[in-house]
């Protein structure tokens, strides 16, 4: 499996132009002191869970935070030190989409889709300056959460 991947990008946000380097790790256990090694020179963190998995929602609620709290000594409500979390619903365009949540709730026999409120109780826990959705779909806030993590790892 894949452990990490970085991306070099130039983005615009308030008139100033920036060049990012973005790395995404593998949320793997196996894999967290390479990760931590990582986290020397953040500026920001991006949380990613699938609305239309409550899987993923529970495995940023465990495991990402006790990952959190052994790199950083992350407290539970509170971000880590002088890192910005943005928290991120990621595929929102199927909240939209009656077929896509029939599909699930027949193929899972449960609720499929996380609601925005239980996002927003988890970002709260993991103390998240923000929490946003987008879609790689559609395109639908994607750049919005650039813009924000650009505009908070800039204010760090």
């Amino acid at each position: 499996p894949t452990i990490e991947d970085t991306y070099d990008t130039d983005i615009e946000v308030d008139g100033e132009h920036v060049e990012l380097s973005l790395c995404n790790v593998s949320g793997l256990e196996e894999y967290g002191g390479i990760c931590a090694m990582n986290y020397s020179d953040t500026h920001i963190i991006v949380l990613c869970f699938f609305i239309d998995s409550p899987g993923s929602l529970y495995n940023v609620k465990k495991q990402v935070c006790q990952h959190l709290q052994t790199s950083f000594h992350f407290v539970e409500g509170h971000s880590c030190p002088d890192i910005p979390i943005i928290f991120v619903g990621c595929k929102s365009d199927l909240r939209y989409d009656p077929e896509t949540t029939e599909r699930l709730s027949t193929r899972w026999n449960s609720k499929c889709l996380v609601t925005h409120e239980e996002a927003m109780a988890v970002s709260m826990k993991i103390g998240a300056m923000m929490y946003l959705e987008c879609s790689s779909a559609t395109g639908a806030g994607v750049r919005e959460v650039f813009q924000n993590a650009t505009r908070a790892a800039l204010l760090r």
